[in-house]
C-alpha cells in the first residue's frame, strides 16, 4: 500500500514538472526581454539622426530651388520655415531629406 502511494506521488509529481516547465520558461524569457531597453518606449522623440542633416527642395519639374543644412543648435531661419510651409516631404536618405514645393 505504501509503496502504491509513493508511485502515485511520482506520477503526480512527474505531471506537475512537465505541465509547470514551459510556464517557467516563458516567464524566465519575458524577464530577459524586459530588461533589454527600449529607447522608442523610454523617449518617444528618440531616433537617430547625424549632427547635420541637409534640406533640399525642389519644383515640380525636379529643378533645386533650395538648399540647406542645419543642425540642432541651428538658430531659427525664416526661408527654410518659409519652404517647409509650402512643401511636401517627399524622402529620407541618410543625412539628406527630400521635400517638393506645392504649386
Amino acid at each position: 500500500m505504501n509503496t502504491l502511494i509513493n508511485k502515485k506521488n511520482l506520477i503526480l509529481l512527474v505531471l506537475a514538472v512537465i505541465f509547470i516547465s514551459p510556464v517557467l520558461a516563458a516567464e524566465k524569457e519575458k524577464e530577459d526581454s524586459s530588461n533589454e531597453l527600449n529607447y522608442e518606449l523610454l523617449d518617444p522623440f528618440y531616433s537617430y539622426h547625424a549632427e547635420t542633416v541637409t534640406l533640399e527642395f525642389y519644383d515640380s519639374n525636379d529643378n533645386l530651388v533650395y538648399k540647406t543644412t542645419v543642425s540642432k543648435d541651428s538658430p531659427c531661419n525664416a526661408e527654410l520655415a518659409k519652404y517647409l510651409n509650402v512643401s511636401d516631404f517627399l524622402v529620407e536618405s541618410g543625412d539628406t531629406s527630400y521635400f517638393r514645393l506645392n504649386n
